[in-house]
């Protein structure tokens, strides 16, 4: 639908910054007098009941930020005035990021759009106002949805599946530094630690990250990387509140110091973590672990030889094919063949050419190429690459021509637009 008719309309639909006017009154002015390291609040929309907002405050050395996750179309670095800072037009792609502070830039790293998650690290230019990338190598698999803590010089992810309390294979623990692009393998994760549960999200404090999950803090000190997992009051209590939901909005978290604050409905909790971990046994991040070849890194180049393989016998049947159509008449686009004489097209391309002239995104591409359940972003770039090549060598072979054209946003020049050709047939 277009928008247009008046008996339908987007209820999540909201203009930049407008979440911060969803808190009760006054809340997000007192957080702020209380002069917080970070914090987060968790807001309703008043047009759609249980749809919540995470709004989100940091602050390192002399730099503080104030944004709502989920949206690049906001970012306020002056805080008094809430003036807008970005000149994005991307909503989504920062859910459930882990944000750090860089050569004094708002970073974000991994997070998920309405479609998929990432392992990406942006930033918020203090130059042009856009959400520029650093690029990496091949990210490990897994390292879109791993728990993710940032240090002043890297980032660190402990990759699992799920529940670590279910795991089988042990959880591999990787580190990105800010200033390169490959990434570099720790060792698995301390076999003791067992309470973690996939795409976590860390809280950084003064001396330590911190992880609360189902009634445990999982602490790790940042001095040398030492963690430990202690019953936890607050985690209880969010775990509680977090049961019900119909009473978490206007919730928040904050951080001073090493001390954590959790507000809601029912009360308040603060727990100090000096306090918290002061009997506790430390123990290393991480331990030696053999990693094989085929989990990341030392990935045998043989693993592509059967798709590539696949490409090109495929693209050698289109130039046969080509060839063969050649004789006939060079008129575009070329009258379809009975499908007696041609065959019927693959369900990929026939779903394809039941949109003709439509502009998709990147994410709704991957959505009718079946690759949105693909978690892996390399995995599935190499798979969307591989696909587009076969469709338009079949494509080209039917119809003469492609039917996957890759162009650009005339909004934004970062943003791949792609356009779906029409051949003027039914399938």
């Amino acid at each position: 639908m277009d928008g247009t008719n008046d008996t339908w309309q987007n209820l999540r639909a909201w203009h930049p910054g407008e979440p911060l006017d969803w808190a009760r009154p006054g809340l997000l002015d007192s957080l702020l007098e209380e002069k917080f390291d970070n914090f987060s609040i968790t807001v309703e929309s008043p047009r759609q009941e249980r749809y919540f907002k995470l709004i989100r405050y940091t602050s390192h050395a002399d730099r503080e930020a104030l944004f709502v996750e989920g949206d690049l179309r906001y970012i306020c670095t002056d805080i008094p005035s809430r003036k807008n800072a970005s000149q994005s037009i991307v909503v989504g792609y920062s859910h459930g990021t882990q944000v750090y502070w860089y050569n004094g830039e708002l970073c974000f790293q991994n997070g998920a759009s309405n479609w998929y998650r990432h392992a990406h690290r942006h930033y918020h230019s203090m130059a042009n106002g856009q959400i520029e990338m650093r690029e990496t190598t091949a990210a490990p698999d897994g390292a879109e949805k791993a728990v993710v803590f940032s240090s002043d010089s890297c980032s660190y992810f402990i990759v699992f599946d799920g529940k670590l309390e279910e795991a089988i294979q042990p959880a591999l623990v990787y580190s990105l530094r800010h200033d390169q692009s490959d990434w570099k393998f720790l060792g698995a994760l301390h076999p003791t630690i067992r309470r973690l549960f996939q795409d976590s999200r860390m809280t950084s404090l003064k001396d330590y990250w911190t992880l609360i999950y189902s009634g445990t803090a999982t602490v790790i000190r940042k001095s040398d990387l030492s963690l430990t997992q202690v019953p936890s009051v607050l985690a209880l209590e969010r775990k509680r509140a977090f049961e019900m939901n119909s009473s978490y909005a206007n919730s928040w978290r904050a951080v001073r110091g090493n001390t954590l604050e959790f507000s809601w409905k029912e009360g308040k909790v603060t727990e100090d973590f000096d306090s918290l971990v002061s009997k506790t046994q430390w123990r290393p991040l991480t331990v030696p672990h053999a990693l094989e070849s085929e989990e990341w890194g030392l990935k045998s180049w043989t693993k592509w030889l059967p798709p590539l393989i696949s490409v090109l016998l495929a693209l050698a049947l289109a130039g046969v094919l080509w060839k063969v159509k050649s004789t006939r008449s060079p008129s575009f686009p070329p009258p379809l063949p009975a499908d007696e004489q041609r065959g019927l097209p693959s369900d990929r391309l026939q779903g394809l050419l039941r949109i003709p002239n439509s502009n998709v995104s990147t994410q709704e591409l991957d959505m009718i190429l079946g690759l949105d359940n693909v978690y892996s972003d390399e995995t599935r770039r190499s798979r969307r690459s591989r696909l587009i090549q076969l469709i338009n060598a079949e494509s080209t072979a039917l119809y003469g021509a492609p039917v996957i054209l890759r162009t650009r946003s005339e909004k934004d020049k970062r943003v791949i637009i792609y356009l779906i050709a029409s051949f003027n047939s039914k399938v």
